[in-house]
């Protein structure tokens, strides 16, 4: 997986970056970091004291379930789904950081989509495919703009997770993206 590394504040017309606080992981704890920069970008904050308590370990990482009814009890619904790179772009263009599992040395990775770059279409306007995405990795905590061959090459099992205020889930027609609450 070629990383390149590029400052968060260069833009162009069809790009989306999300203001978000990058969180490093400790020891294994790369789901519950990327959480938190995840949450960030919507302006709130986790107890990662708390979840890295209550969040067992399975397999040297974070359980995604465990942490998703852990978040629960600080404010924060999750939704744990599959879908290709287009998905995570249209969350972030949705003003929704998701957090990105990767295939790193044969072990699952999370790290946190903050931008999506697309191509425009022949008509100008930004609608084109993904060409890139921005995350910000754990490790390093720092953001970088992979193609979206490679995050298709490197994606887990294609799993995502996002984080949301119940409040805050409406219905968007950005991109297509489209969602519904139950009642």
């Amino acid at each position: 997986l070629a990383l390149l590394l590029i400052p968060a504040a260069i833009a162009t017309p069809c790009e989306v970056v999300l203001d978000a606080v990058p969180h490093l992981q400790r020891g294994p704890r790369c789901l519950v970091a990327a959480t938190a920069t995840a949450v960030s970008a919507r302006g709130g904050t986790i107890d990662r004291d708390l979840l890295e308590k209550l969040v067992p370990l399975q397999n040297g990482t974070d359980d995604a379930i465990a942490l998703s009814g852990a978040l629960s009890s600080q404010g924060w619904d999750t939704l744990l789904f599959t879908g290709p790179p287009e998905s995570a772009a249209q969350l972030v263009e949705a003003g929704f950081a998701p957090v990105l599992m990767l295939n790193q040395d044969n072990e699952k990775h999370a790290v946190t989509v903050v931008g999506v770059r697309r191509l425009p279409a022949p008509d100008g306007r930004c609608l084109g495919p993904v060409a890139d995405l921005a995350i910000i990795d754990p490790k390093t905590a720092k953001t970088a703009w992979i193609s979206t061959a490679d995050v298709t090459g490197a994606q887990w099992r294609e799993q995502l997770l996002v984080s949301f205020e119940p409040t805050a889930w409406a219905p968007s027609t950005t991109r297509g993206f489209s969602s519904t609450w139950p009642s």
